[in-house]
């Protein structure tokens, strides 16, 4: 969820499947953090312009204060996007074409790109945001988790949540082109802050 904390005043931009549910929880719970656009179709996961427009045009002139957002390894991202739906039993009405009871990780990573059909992680890292004043990586979550934590001056763990549990990404790209239909849809993810497959 987009989260706002007030005191001192920060923003949480969520960006699905990576670990955007635990870190919600951890300021919700901790630091009075509370969810914007929690009734809003897509609110969940709103980009930063969207969500400093409402801000902008809010009577309460709210602001979004310290900005930050945490990125992932697209293959790895993937993946656990894959594993997500399994886990969830979710057939949304078709809304994803995925039946969790037959959909293989072969079709999965075979689909289609165009009009979001790979689900939850089919837009780019890169355009949930345009400047944040800190960028969290998946990777490396614990230690940088510090910095909200010192932020915020609350050292309670950061549990996980809404965790996809698999084996290592790089085990799933047995078909070479699986690899490289994830580095040509987020060749901007990649560029930006330096992933590669390995």
């Amino acid at each position: 969820m987009t989260v706002v904390i007030t005191k001192p005043t920060g923003t949480f931009i969520h960006i699905p499947k990576n670990a955007g549910v635990a870190i919600s929880q951890w300021l919700t719970h901790n630091v009075q953090g509370s969810y914007l656009f929690q009734q809003q179709h897509g609110g969940k996961h709103a980009a930063q312009k969207r969500i400093k427009k409402w801000m902008d045009a809010d009577q309460r002139q709210m602001d979004m204060g310290f900005t930050f957002c945490v990125v992932r390894n697209p293959w790895d991202r993937v993946v656990s996007a894959y594993h997500y739906y399994v886990r969830r039993h979710q057939t949304s009405d078709g809304k994803y074409g995925i039946d969790s009871l037959k959909t293989s990780w072969e079709e999965f990573a075979n689909r289609e790109w165009e009009h979001g059909k790979w689900g939850c992680v089919h837009k780019p890292q890169t355009t949930y945001f345009d400047k944040v004043d800190c960028i969290l990586r998946f990777e490396n979550l614990d230690k940088d988790f510090l910095q909200i934590q010192d932020m915020y001056n609350c050292y309670r763990p950061l549990f996980p949540a809404n965790q996809s549990k698999h084996k290592d990404y790089r085990k799933y790209y047995t078909n070479p082109r699986w690899i490289d239909d994830v580095a040509e849809h987020f060749k901007a993810d990649i560029k930006e802050f330096g992933y590669s497959f390995e």
